[in-house]
């Protein structure tokens, strides 16, 4: 693998550690700013940057930087919200990303029923209760499956529906 180079603060052989051809085909997106220490990019769930770090660069050296690649959590804003590890391994780095780029699991467990009968649509907790019921229109139960059909496909489920 070639790495590219690049011109960054004025530095203009500033190496990469990777193809950034190779970054783009994963799905990364450029996300640097002129006013950041090092390049970044982030995955193509937009939820981890990492920086790209040219221990070579004058401006690397005067930060002691010991890493070639740093990966970082970012929150719902794309905002930093956690360090997840510094690596000199691109594979490392790209493991790093797949491993922490899910996203957060719902918190909890719930059990219900849905049922429509004789025109009504109502929703039961499974330990008892009515949650929800009213008078059904003509295709709110497909509007039921649309939603719950549309969180499968967002989240890579499974739906015998979708088959």
């Amino acid at each position: 693998m070639k790495n590219s180079v690049v011109t960054w603060h004025g530095y203009e052989n500033y190496n990469m550690n990777c193809n950034i051809e190779d970054l783009k085909k994963r799905g990364f997106e450029c996300s640097s700013y002129n006013n950041d220490l090092a390049p970044s990019y982030t995955n193509k769930k937009g939820n981890i940057q990492v920086f790209f770090i040219d221990l070579n660069s004058d401006e690397m050296k005067a930060e002691k930087m010991t890493y070639k690649f740093s990966v970082m959590k970012l929150d719902e804003h794309g905002e930093y919200s956690e360090t997840i590890g510094t690596t000199n391994s691109f594979e490392e780095m790209l493991k790093m990303v797949k491993d922490n780029e899910e996203k957060q699991k719902e918190e909890g467990a719930c059990e219900m029923t849905i049922k429509l009968e004789d025109g009504v649509i109502s929703i039961e907790h499974c330990e008892g209760g009515n949650l929800a019921n009213w008078k059904a229109e003509k295709g709110d139960w497909n509007e039921i499956w649309k939603a719950i059909n549309k969180l499968v496909k967002k989240n890579n489920g499974f739906s015998l529906s979708l088959k």
